[in-house]
């Protein structure tokens, strides 16, 4: 799991926890669909941005 700041450039995940934008991708590329934090699947991934 990252360490860096998820505040600036974070992804909201459905299940409203934050994911550093850079994780977010590669977690898509790795054919990762849950969230690291909870485990919960994510249909519908990214929900918006928090800057």
């Amino acid at each position: 799991m990252c360490l860096e700041d998820t505040f600036h450039g974070c992804k909201i995940m459905p299940c409203y926890h934050k994911v550093h934008g850079e994780c977010s991708t590669a977690m898509l590329k790795n054919g990762i669909r849950t969230c690291p934090i909870c485990r919960n699947p994510t249909d519908a991934w990214f929900v918006g941005n928090n800057h």
